[in-house]
């Protein structure tokens, strides 16, 4: 039988970000397009967190009976996740405005 020790991670909840755009056709030629990305400059939600554990702690709740699922043998320290949050999947730059121009000639 395969054994494994349970993950102690701690969950987040969703949260959500609104942007905001418009765009202005001045005439034939010029048109003109601005908006705000995060509008109400929501942070994100800190990932990687982790409540650790110690050897020999009893880990019955968090393996919930599976099959397998041992008690650690090894300490593991708690993380707050600080500095983990992922770029690639959470806005961590904040609010940002943007505006921009096309003329055709």
């Amino acid at each position: 039988m395969v054994s494994y020790t349970p993950f102690t991670d701690v969950g987040i909840g969703a949260y959500d970000i609104f942007d905001m755009s418009m765009n202005w056709t001045v005439n034939d030629t010029v048109t003109i397009r601005g908006g705000i990305t995060n509008l109400f400059d929501v942070s994100p939600k800190i990932t990687g967190r982790e409540t650790g554990y110690a050897p020999g702690s009893d880990l019955t709740a968090v393996c919930g009976g599976a099959p397998g699922c041992v008690n650690p043998t090894a300490p593991q320290l708690a993380s707050t996740g600080a500095g983990i949050t992922s770029p690639g999947y959470y806005d961590v730059l904040g609010r940002r405005f943007f505006i921009g121009m096309k003329a055709r000639f």
